[in-house]
């Protein structure tokens, strides 16, 4: 059965110009391609319609659960950084 949507080169193609936007316009993105790549079709995709499957869906949320935990992790060492410096300098304060 032939495929009717996008080959994958132009998938590529347009997944670039989003990433290349995204990082011009300071805009956060999770390139979520590496994540379903190197899994074969049945594992991720269904096949009549390119859509995530169960399989799919799995390994995204995986993906996207980790990097929200980075994400969190940082901002809270981030927060913790600052105060603890806020602290010393009005311990150090006239």
């Amino acid at each position: 059965m032939a495929s009717k949507g996008l080959k994958d080169e132009d998938r590529f193609e347009m997944r670039d110009a989003v990433v290349k936007w995204a990082q011009k316009n300071n805009v956060p993105l999770v390139d979520l391609t590496p994540v379903l790549q190197g899994h074969s079709r049945p594992e991720v995709k269904y096949r009549v319609d390119g859509h995530w499957n169960a399989g799919g869906h799995r390994l995204i949320a995986e993906a996207l659960s980790k990097k929200s935990n980075a994400s969190f992790l940082q901002r809270q060492l981030i927060s913790h950084s600052l105060s603890q410096k806020s602290g010393e300098e009005r311990l150090t304060a006239p």
